[in-house]
């Protein structure tokens, strides 16, 4: 399911039920540049601490 809107956000919601790391990961594809790459990967990493 795509959320993101025309300037590339996407919103999202994080529940942390214990401590501990995560990594999430998301692809798009990208119209903007014709000579950019045209799937950008989005992996950010979470660690919650209590």
């Amino acid at each position: 399911m795509d959320h993101s809107t025309a300037d590339g956000i996407a919103p999202a919601t994080l529940l942390a039920r214990h401590e501990g790391e995560a990594e999430l990961w998301s692809t798009a594809s990208f119209r903007g540049d014709p000579f950019g790459p045209q799937t950008l990967l989005w992996r950010p990493r979470v660690r919650v601490e209590s």
